[in-house]
């Protein structure tokens, strides 16, 4: 049985990414294909295609798999019709078995300099049927940004993240977020230690941007190393922009503040006004 491998021919997805810039369309197709052996090593090979008419310039990649970390730069160019291929073996030493979330990040130029990145999302199954426990009892909610242009804060949102842990013991969480073209975080990573019964709520704040879109996708990967096992979760979701005026309502809500205002001031002259009398009436 040494040597045996197991693969899985096509990625579970596809990013397609076009791209309109001053020299044409940059279109960016991501696939990955993984092959683990029976001795535990993961081999990727990943394609980057451009089907676009422009060329996509220093190019470069970013692996993300749970704490596993690797860049590859510089790939050079993608010109039209293009593809570039990656591949890397990973030989990570005491890898928990489990259901690991990966990660691509793809970097690269336009022909005017301006930089953009494309993401690609898929699954490795490493020695599932070795896991422990197949779940963990830990509840995780994420609460989607919303951006209102014309709002007080127009360009400042948010990402709630609530995370309970309902085992019997200690769990550490780790998050990595990422973001869509056009949207930024001062806060893209996270660690968290629940003790048993334990919740908590994390705050994640994000900025628009020029090139922020509406119902543009964004993927807050958790993931545990817990008991010998590797646990992970995409909370996928939408940021939503919109442009709605709020001078309405902040003039109606003034408004009711200056009339409960001159409400409070005629009720307190009134009062006075009774005090004197009283006095009078006594003299």
């Amino acid at each position: 049985m040494a040597g045996l491998r197991r693969t899985w021919p096509v990625a579970l997805l596809t990013l397609l990414l076009p791209l309109q810039t001053a020299a044409g369309t940059i279109r960016t197709s991501i696939t990955t294909t993984r092959t683990i052996t029976q001795e535990g090593i993961i081999d990727l090979d990943c394609r980057i295609r451009n089907s676009g008419d422009a060329t996509a310039h220093k190019l470069s990649a970013t692996l993300m798999m749970g704490g596993i970390v690797r860049k590859f730069d510089p790939l050079g160019d993608n010109p039209p019709g293009g593809e570039i291929r990656l591949e890397k073996r990973l030989e990570p030493p005491g890898l928990d078995p489990g259901l690991y979330t990966a990660v691509i990040r793809v970097d690269f130029e336009e022909q005017a300099g301006k930089r953009h990145h494309a993401y690609h999302l898929f699954q490795v199954p490493y020695r599932v049927k070795e896991m422990p426990a197949p779940n963990l009892p830990v509840k995780i909610e994420a609460t989607p940004p919303r951006f209102n242009r014309k709002g007080f804060r127009g360009k400042e949102s948010r990402i709630a993240l609530t995370l309970e842990n309902d085992a019997q013991m200690e769990i550490g969480l780790q998050a990595r977020l990422h973001l869509p073209q056009g949207f930024t975080s001062t806060v893209e990573n996270l660690t968290f230690r629940l003790a048993p019964g334990e919740s908590k709520t994390a705050r994640i704040p994000l900025h628009l941007g020029p090139d922020g879109k509406d119902s543009s996708p964004y993927h807050l990967i958790v993931w545990a190393n817990h008991n010998g096992a590797h646990h992970s979760w995409d909370l996928a979701g939408q940021v939503r922009v919109e442009d709605r005026p709020v001078y309405f309502r902040a003039y109606f809500a003034s408004s009711v503040l200056v009339l409960l205002g001159l409400f409070a001031a005629l009720q307190l002259r009134s009062r006075k006004a009774s005090i004197t009398s009283r006095l009078s009436v006594k003299a």
